[in-house]
C-alpha cells in the first residue's frame, strides 16, 4: 500500500448556516447591567457587613420592615433578570428592556409587600409576628422578587376575591347552598 496512489475521500465542506439569529447588542447591555446591580448588591452588603459606621448609620428596619427584606427582594429580582439574559439571548424582546432596567426596585417593593402580607397573616392567627432576624421572610422576599409574576397574579387573585363585586360571593371554606329541585 506504501506505493499506491490513495486519495482520500474528499467531503464537500458546506458553511452551516445557523436559523438562530444573533443576539441583539440590547442582549449583552442588560446583561452589563444585571451584572452591575448584582456587583452593587453584594458590595453593598458586604460594606454594611464589614464597616462598623454604616451599621450604626443605617437602621436594622424600616419601620416594620428588616432591611434585608427589600435588600433580598431586589436580589432575586436580578437573578431572574440574569436568567432571562441567559435563556433568551437568542430571541431577545426588546419589549422587555424596562421590565429589565426596573427588577430591583420592583423586586424590593414586591418583597416588602410579601413580608408586609406574611406579617399581617400570621399576626391574624393570634400568634405575634416575629418581626426581624427570620431567614423565612428573607426567602420569601427573594422568591417573590425572582418570580415576580406570579406574587403578581396571586395579589391579583386576592383582591378579586376580597373586593369582588359579584353580589353573593362564596365565604372561604363554605360552598354555595346546593338548589333543590321542585318536583312537578
Amino acid at each position: 500500500m506504501s506505493g499506491t496512489n490513495v486519495h482520500p475521500v474528499r467531503w464537500h465542506y458546506r458553511p452551516v448556516v445557523s436559523e438562530r439569529p444573533a443576539s441583539t447588542p440590547g442582549v449583552a447591555r442588560f446583561f452589563l447591567l444585571s451584572i452591575s446591580y448584582l456587583i452593587l448588591l453584594l458590595g453593598g452588603a458586604i460594606v454594611y457587613f464589614w464597616w462598623t459606621p454604616l451599621q450604626q448609620a443605617v437602621p436594622t428596619q424600616f419601620g416594620p420592615v428588616p432591611i434585608g427584606v427589600p435588600w433580598w427582594g431586589a436580589t432575586g429580582a436580578v437573578m431572574n433578570s440574569l436568567y432571562g439574559v441567559f435563556f433568551h439571548s437568542e430571541e431577545w424582546d426588546p419589549s422587555f428592556n424596562f421590565w429589565h432596567a426596573s427588577r430591583p426596585l420592583l423586586g424590593a417593593v414586591l418583597g416588602i409587600v410579601a413580608y408586609l402580607i406574611f406579617v399581617v397573616v400570621i399576626d391574624a392567627t393570634g400568634t405575634q409576628a416575629k418581626t426581624s432576624g427570620n431567614l423565612v421572610y428573607y426567602l420569601a422576599a427573594f422568591l417573590v422578587g425572582y418570580r415576580e409574576t406570579t406574587f403578581q397574579g396571586l395579589i391579583q387573585r386576592a383582591v378579586d376575591v376580597l373586593f369582588t363585586s359579584d353580589p353573593s360571593p362564596a365565604k372561604p371554606g363554605v360552598g354555595r347552598p346546593k338548589r333543590r329541585r321542585l318536583r312537578k
